[in-house]
């Protein structure tokens, strides 16, 4: 076990945020199965728990650079999914007043995964919406080198010049 995986949701989310890929896979792996046992439960469809979950994901990735830690993280994508089934069960025509309020710790009842197809386009976007690495600059040391050779060079060329001129 890696020392990211002893982390909690929180300080992973954080560190997503800044832009470290492996601590969203961390806490995707966590949460991935519980939410979309909750959301299949809440729903009673799995057409709709499927888009709610993707959904829900989305919105955490999209909105991970305003992500503040101001309750638990569990809370917080709960409540995302119970957003995103809402509008989904509102879409399909169906009720949305039913929906059971999240839950406080991840959801452990029932059974389930999330499609396959949809994993895929969540990690994708969660790699996605990182910004790219940064490039290695090299030193201002290296630079102020290659600036006192060019012009070591260019005295020793002019001083050569002056005293291998003919009288």
């Amino acid at each position: 076990m890696s020392v990211a995986e002893e982390l909690g949701d929180i300080p992973l989310m954080l560190r997503y945020r800044s832009g470290d890929l492996a601590a969203f896979d961390i806490l995707y792996r966590r949460h991935r199965a519980p939410l979309w046992r909750w959301l299949h439960a809440a729903t009673g469809d799995a057409a709709v728990a499927a888009g709610a979950w993707e959904a829900a994901w989305l919105r955490l990735v999209r909105a991970r650079v305003d992500y503040r830690p101001v309750r638990p993280f569990t809370t917080h994508i709960y409540e995302l999914a119970r957003d995103c089934a809402g509008e989904a069960l509102r879409r399909a025509g169906l009720p949305a007043d039913a929906l059971p309020p999240p839950p406080d710790a991840p959801w452990a009842e029932g059974t389930g995964e999330p499609p396959a197809a949809l994993e895929q386009q969540v990690r994708a976007a969660a790699a996605a919406a990182l910004p790219p690495r940064p490039r290695r600059r090299r030193p201002v040391s290296w630079w102020l080198r290659v600036i006192a050779l060019v012009v070591g060079l260019v005295v020793v060329a002019l001083l050569l010049q002056s005293v291998v001129r003919p009288a």
